[in-house]
Formats: structure tokens, C-alpha cells, sequence
């Protein structure tokens, strides 16, 4: 895969509830806000259905070090 990173404006942590779960990825955005790369977090869930606490604190922690939105 090759990304030009300079199209690269914004980037967001992304929690989307889905019916049964929900979806934890990073969206990368070039100018006009248009998605043109998605990083989700996979694992997340076990075969019940239940949270992984250590994959989520994963997430949390990288969301916690660089903010919901971060502009470059």
C-alpha cells in the first residue's frame, strides 16, 4: 500500500457503536475531509462478545497521548 503522506490534513480517533459492539479505528483525512485511509483496531472483542480491556486501553492510551483530532 502507498499512502502520499503529504495528502495528510487531519487524522481522528473514531469510536462508531455498531449494533452488537463498537468499531474503534483512526481515519486519516487529506483537505477536503475526505477519508484516504482507515487504521481500525481489530481483536477487540472476544468470542462472547465481551470487550478486551487490553486492547482497549491500548487505543485509549494513543487517543489520550495525541487527542481526538490532530491537524497537520
Amino acid at each position: 500500500m502507498h499512502i502520499n503522506s503529504e495528502s495528510i490534513r487531519t487524522t481522528e480517533f473514531i469510536e462508531e457503536d455498531k449494533p452488537d459492539r463498537t468499531s474503534f479505528s483512526i481515519h486519516f483525512f487529506d483537505e477536503k475531509h475526505e477519508r484516504i485511509l482507515g487504521a481500525f483496531f481489530t481483536k477487540m472483542y472476544d468470542s462472547s462478545n465481551n470487550i478486551n480491556f487490553e486492547r482497549k486501553k491500548i487505543y485509549e492510551k494513543l487517543y489520550q497521548k495525541h487527542g481526538l483530532k490532530i491537524q497537520f
